[in-house]
């Protein structure tokens, strides 16, 4: 489904920022090739964004790599910014391919409730952007559909809902997962100090998805009391949360969510915490609203 959508509900997932696209920094080092034809590749501020994405990964865009390579691409990006304006935008119709249920060439963007998500287009859009235009022509992908609320067997639930699809063999949430461990010391412990509990020290060697960075002392240290207070709230009687808003990445929040697969697993996508808490207190069900997949994570 093609549909065009107003600049204001474009939002990105990559580049590790979850923003609008003009709040980029990819789309800040587009403004400049695009301001100023004449500068040289490595003087870029997209050069240096290049740069930046090799040392944290060892790649950009998972071919580039090289000092040619960072070259090449500044110049793809040029002669893009050059085509756009003198042609205008050519919408793919040939040339399309086919992953996990995405057509790559159009621009294409994911369905986040009232938002979109851009999946593949990213720079022609930064640059349709830079020439004025308030919409995109965009086809439309929805992530996720909600199917029912169902009282699901804790034991039964599989690891980290999307990632899970991808895998042959889903692996069992709780034969691995490690913060029943640290839930189970927080109730075993409960005046423990902060600094002491399990969970501190893991959060401190813990990679942060959305902060793009490990945790801070302090930073750690608020994570850890957030989750104590969850423990004690919790022991004291669990409070189902029934809300559901989908987040820039298309995942639903606050409820406890999961995602049910083709072959009837359950894999978690929201509420680790309240669901390991659950589980270790000896629960045997919790209230979970599930999903089922539509096209991006099939």
């Amino acid at each position: 489904m093609r549909k065009s959508i107003p600049i204001e509900k474009l939002y990105t997932p990559k580049f590790g920022e979850c923003k609008q696209i003009e709040q980029t920094n990819v789309f800040a080092s587009i403004k400049q090739l695009f301001n100023r034809p004449e500068i040289k590749p490595e003087d870029s501020s997209y050069y240096k964004i290049l740069d930046m994405f090799i040392k944290a990964k060892g790649h950009a865009f998972g071919w580039i790599k090289t000092e040619e390579d960072k070259i090449k691409r500044v110049n793809q990006v040029k002669d893009l910014i050059k085509s756009l304006r003198e042609n205008g935008y050519q919408k793919k119709l040939e040339g399309n391919f086919h992953e996990k249920g995405i057509t790559y060439g159009p621009i294409v963007a994911e369905r986040m409730g009232d938002y979109y998500g851009l999946i593949d287009g990213h720079h022609r859009s930064c640059i349709m952007i830079l020439l004025g235009h308030k919409s995109l022509d965009c086809e439309i992908h929805q992530g996720l559909k909600f199917i029912k609320r169902k009282e699901v067997n804790l034991a039964e639930l599989y690891a980290d809902g999307f990632s899970c699809l991808a895998k042959k063999e889903p692996v069992q949430l709780f034969s691995t997962y490690r913060y029943v461990e640290f839930m189970r010391d927080f109730l075993d412990n409960p005046d423990k100090n902060i600094e002491d509990c399990k969970y501190y020290k893991d959060r401190l060697e813990t990679y942060n998805s959305d902060l793009k960075r490990k945790y801070t002392l302090k930073e750690a240290k608020e994570k850890t009391q957030k989750v104590k207070d969850m423990v004690k709230d919790i022991q004291q009687g669990y409070k189902e949360e029934k809300k559901i808003e989908f987040n820039y990445h298309g995942y639903p929040r606050p409820a406890v969510s999961g995602i049910l697969t083709k072959n009837g697993k359950i894999a978690l996508i929201n509420g680790f915490h309240r669901c390991s808490i659950m589980y270790a207190l000896g629960h045997k069900t919790i209230p979970m609203m599930l999903f089922k997949v539509n096209f991006f994570h099939k």
